[in-house]
């Protein structure tokens, strides 16, 4: 089962500037275990729909390429967006355009998926 993401694999900015006050060094802990595990509850959920391969269309950050490996999700990033096109017709994908967790319509099918 295939992921097909039209949108850089990675957690999302808000759309507002803000500015977090940080006190101590605590804070700023607390602060980054709360990242990482809104990105491992995302990883949990693709894996829990079945996905075990994620193609993106943009960038892939570190944190979601450190828990899909951890997970057993291969990730793949496509630079063109007419190969993500042809990618999705071929595999019976929608591409999303946002990381959320797919729909059994949406997710694409492949027998095999290996790297060269």
């Amino acid at each position: 089962k295939i992921a097909v993401y039209s949108c850089p694999f990675d957690i999302g900015t808000t759309e507002t500037k803000g500015t977090v006050l940080i006190k101590n060094a605590e804070e700023l802990k607390q602060f980054s275990l709360d990242e990482e595990k809104l990105i491992e509850n995302t990883i949990k959920d693709l894996k829990a729909a079945g996905i075990t391969c994620v193609v993106s269309g943009g960038k892939v950050g570190d944190m979601m390429l450190h828990f899909a490996s951890k997970h057993s999700i291969m990730v793949v990033r496509l630079m063109s967006k007419w190969d993500l096109r042809r990618l999705c017709k071929s595999i019976q994908a929608t591409a999303l355009p946002a990381v959320t967790v797919p729909s059994a319509e949406e997710i694409g099918f492949c027998s095999v998926v290996e790297l060269e």
